[in-house]
């Protein structure tokens, strides 16, 4: 039977917040929190690193808050839009939970994951 009783919480954000994953059971079955955090902080930090690397940059505000109008009809990349980036980081990040929900396999069931990423964290592994 299907039982539509949802789990709901109801908390504050706070600025210095990086991420919140959303995941059906199957997710939580398999995984703990703290694993999650780990494998959502790694995804992040690395990825972040390989961009920053990419393009010889030290300052993450110099390159996505760079307020000049010249550069407006360049196309846009995760690499020069934060939107973007934060879009690519957290399906990579949604990805590599599911991957490793599914080789955890301790419950077989479905297995949803949404990662939501806010933007503190492109300055959080500076």
């Amino acid at each position: 039977p299907v039982i539509a009783r949802p789990h709901v919480n109801a908390f504050d954000l706070y600025s210095d917040q990086l991420f919140l994953v959303v995941g059906s059971d199957g997710l939580w079955d398999n995984l703990s929190k703290n694993e999650v955090n780990s494998i959502v902080r790694k995804h992040c930090k690395g990825r972040l690193a390989q961009y920053r690397a990419h393009l010889s940059l030290q300052d993450d505000n110099e390159l996505f808050f760079d307020d000049s109008e010249s550069d407006q009809e360049e196309a846009k990349t995760p690499e020069t839009n934060p939107e973007m980036l934060l879009a690519h980081l957290a399906e990579g990040a949604a990805t590599e939970l599911l991957t490793m929900a599914l080789v955890a396999h301790k419950k077989q069931d479905d297995i949803t994951v949404l990662v939501v990423l806010f933007t503190s964290i492109l300055s959080e592994f500076v």
